[in-house]
């Protein structure tokens, strides 16, 4: 999957830095985005469970997956589970059984 190099720069300004896990939460939630047949959508429509760890790494991933699907914290999108890994689950409750 090619990001193109604008989007990466918005992300990147979004998070603060450059970084391998903010790349790395963003493709992740690019490609689920894509295996929903889902776009952005930046209010209540989208949801990710996220299984997270504290460390610096898993909050940048964090920042990666909230920029590219829309879901944070703020608007009740996104649940934050410390389980000390990447992982995440994106959850389109319009669409049944995908």
């Amino acid at each position: 999957m090619e990001i193109k190099k604008e989007l990466l720069e918005k992300m990147f300004n979004f998070h603060g830095h450059k970084c391998w896990a903010s790349t790395l939460g963003f493709r992740a939630g690019l490609i689920a985005l894509r295996g929903l047949g889902a776009q952005r959508i930046g209010s209540r429509g989208l949801y990710a469970i996220v299984e997270t760890g504290y460390f610096h790494g898993a909050v940048c991933f964090l920042d990666g997956l909230q920029y590219a699907t829309g879901c944070t914290v703020g608007k009740a999108g996104l649940i934050w589970k410390p389980r000390g890994k990447l992982a995440f689950t994106l959850v389109d409750p319009k669409r049944e059984n995908k």
